[in-house]
């Protein structure tokens, strides 16, 4: 338990500053554009901490790459693109949370 109240928080800004890192480079000229790198530390966080969230993670982020097609398909290209590469982004992350699970029971062999 107190292992979590410490790692969460340092897991999380460490996280924060990679994604920052990979979304935008060093240039951060809106506080705007820090949204998409919190959105992905948060679900990386619980990724790793909280195995029960991973299902709701990956349901939201399913959500969010339909929803990318619906504002295609109304002519949304900005807000598309932005609501697609999140949605993305966290399947990503969930896939990778979900890595050694799947190792571990035997599914993806190690070499």
């Amino acid at each position: 338990m107190l292992t979590k109240i410490i790692f969460i928080p340092i897991l999380f800004i460490f996280f924060v500053f990679i994604f920052t890192i990979l979304d935008t480079g060093m240039e951060v000229n809106q506080l705007v554009l820090l949204i998409q790198p919190v959105i992905f530390a948060l679900s990386a966080v619980i990724g790793i901490f909280f195995n029960a969230l991973r299902k709701a993670i990956l349901i939201i982020s399913l959500a969010l790459l339909s929803l990318m097609v619906f504002t295609y398909l109304l002519n949304l290209l900005e807000i598309s693109n932005w609501i697609g590469s999140l949605g993305f982004g966290m399947l990503i992350i969930v896939i990778v949370s979900y890595l050694p699970n799947l190792i571990r029971e035997g599914f993806i062999h190690k070499y």
